[in-house]
């Protein structure tokens, strides 16, 4: 198949690697044009080379679909994070870690299937695999909850620039708690979905945009870009 025109003419090409750290696919049922062809058609078109699928709470903990959209994408480019009970058996992880899988996922902030409460025991089962836990995190959730992602044992992720709210951006009390987990080291935030907090809105996100600038400042190394809506 012949590569797909860039999204901007004229911009430079990504670097060797270069990897799409948070995206989806869905079934025809739930969103028609967004399986695994479409990803790589848009994968083709970025200039891509490897990626992180997310599984998404529509699908609660069947993670069916998107472990067959893993090895359908392969698993020496891509991995996946998972959406796992509580109780999910020592077997399964080791069986999920040979399929790829390295995270788990709390949605916390629009009702996941998980809930803060199985953060830390997870975390806990985690940390021995080298796995991270992976939070879409409401603000105010993030400013009550940061003395308990501060403790937990394995790497946290956090989506979509930690939800830092706006107007008050880097200002807020939100993104306060977001430095103090960054500057705890064992953080990582996509720098992902600045529509979802944006009051400037399109094209440029200018206020989104400062949050990143500010995660970047503050830790260049542990910032996570993903392109993709969710």
């Amino acid at each position: 198949m012949p590569p797909a025109p860039p999204l901007t003419d004229g911009a430079e090409a990504p670097p060797a690697g270069a990897t799409d750290c948070h995206f989806h696919v869905y079934d025809a049922g739930r969103a028609p044009g967004a399986d695994v062809a479409a990803y790589l058609a848009l994968q083709r078109r970025l200039g891509l080379s490897r990626g992180v699928l997310v599984q998404p709470s529509a699908y609660g903990f069947d993670n069916g679909l998107h472990l067959a959209a893993l090895r359908t994408l392969g698993r020496d480019r891509f991995r996946l994070v998972a959406v796992l009970p509580p109780d999910v058996p020592d077997a399964e992880l080791a069986r999920l870690h040979a399929e790829g899988v390295r995270g788990v996922r709390f949605n916390l902030k629009l009702g996941g299937p998980l809930r803060m409460d199985d953060l830390a025991p997870m975390a806990r089962r985690l940390a021995p695999l080298g796995w991270h836990c992976q939070a879409n995190i409401g603000p105010a959730q993030l400013v009550e909850a940061v003395g308990l992602l501060r403790r937990l044992p394995c790497r946290l992720v956090l989506d979509h620039l930690g939800q830092v709210p706006q107007p008050g951006g880097v200002r807020s009390e939100a993104f306060a708690a977001l430095r103090t987990l960054l500057d705890r080291g064992n953080t990582w935030v996509k720098l992902s979905g600045p529509y979802i907090t944006s009051r400037t809105g399109p094209p440029g996100y200018a206020d989104a945009g400062e949050v990143a600038a500010a995660i970047g400042r503050a830790a260049p190394e542990r910032g996570r870009w993903g392109p993709v809506r969710p």
